[in-house]
């Protein structure tokens, strides 16, 4: 099967950028360790002095970075979908 999808061009400069990369580069770390590190900080474990600032910082880690992806994905799993 051949799937051909057009996307807009904001779109492209945004995979093309190297923000990006810095988003491919926080995908590990959305799934593994900003989670830990958001239960030890709340046991008081991790950086407690941070709390006010670390806690928006990692769950927008968790919450945005898998959001960039679905974002890039859309427009390929739209056109899947039709055929």
């Amino acid at each position: 099967m051949i799937v051909n999808v057009e996307v807009s061009p904001w779109l492209v400069r945004f995979v093309r950028s190297p923000a990006f990369y810095i988003i491919m580069a926080l995908s590990g770390a959305s799934v593994s360790f900003a989670p830990l590190f958001l239960y030890q900080n709340g046991q008081g474990q991790f950086y407690p002095a941070y709390h006010r600032f670390l806690v928006p910082l990692l769950f927008a880690v968790i919450v945005l970075v898998p959001a960039a992806y679905f974002r890039v994905a859309d427009p390929l799993i739209r056109e899947l979908r039709k055929k």
